[in-house]
């Protein structure tokens, strides 16, 4: 039971860290991002009759949100200091959406507007971070597919060395018997070494 009880807890932070939480959080919070944009479109679009304006601002507003979180997941292969961008983006977006109200509370509207322009980057970067780490778990998992493949080839070469080494040993022990330090020959027997004439090499004493 008390096993069960921490690898619950271990289940649950393994959760909490992992890229599914940052993509299952990312979508109420383009939630909340499209109905910024759709609320400052339906006051700003120049649009006069109000049912064209609101199907218009929902329509843009689904734009901008998708190009965003298409931003948002795609940070490496965007160019350096995107996530600023985003982030910049986001805080003027909420500066104009919590500036709306008409008890206008400047400091709040800056604080809760720095606090959501900062989810936007902490989501892109956690996303870029966790994408470079599945990279490198992955080239680490391909490592050690070919570790293990080298060791396969290694454990079968050692194996076909030890079956020859007998035949090597008796091959060395056969060239000693018929092999010729003075005139650096090998003969074909024995007998055929002990019965040849030795003609030393050149420059030999």
């Amino acid at each position: 039971m008390k096993n069960r009880f921490y690898q619950l807890f271990d289940d649950i932070g393994e959760f909490i860290t992992s890229r599914a939480i940052v993509i299952i959080l990312m979508v109420p919070f383009m939630w909340y991002r499209f109905y910024e944009f759709e609320t400052l479109f339906m006051k700003w679009l120049p649009i006069p009759d109000l049912q064209s304006r609101q199907l218009a601002s929902r329509l843009v507003s689904l734009v901008f949100i998708t190009i965003t979180l298409l931003f948002m997941v795609n940070v490496k292969r965007l160019f350096a200091g995107i996530k600023y961008i985003l982030a910049a983006t986001a805080f003027t977006l909420n500066i104009f959406f919590w500036a709306m109200g008409d008890e206008l509370n400047i400091y709040f509207v800056i604080f809760i507007s720095a606090v959501i322009a900062s989810m936007d980057y902490g989501q892109a970067h956690l996303f870029d971070v966790m994408w470079k780490e599945r990279n490198q778990e992955k080239d680490l998992e391909d490592l050690e597919e070919e570790l293990e493949s080298k060791r396969i080839l290694i454990d079968t070469a050692n194996r076909e060395l030890n079956r020859l080494n007998p035949f090597v040993a008796e091959y060395n022990e056969i060239k000693a018997k018929c092999y010729c330090d003075e005139c650096d020959r090998t003969f074909p027997s024995p007998q055929a070494r002990n019965g040849h004439k030795c003609k030393p090499l050149s420059g030999s004493n």
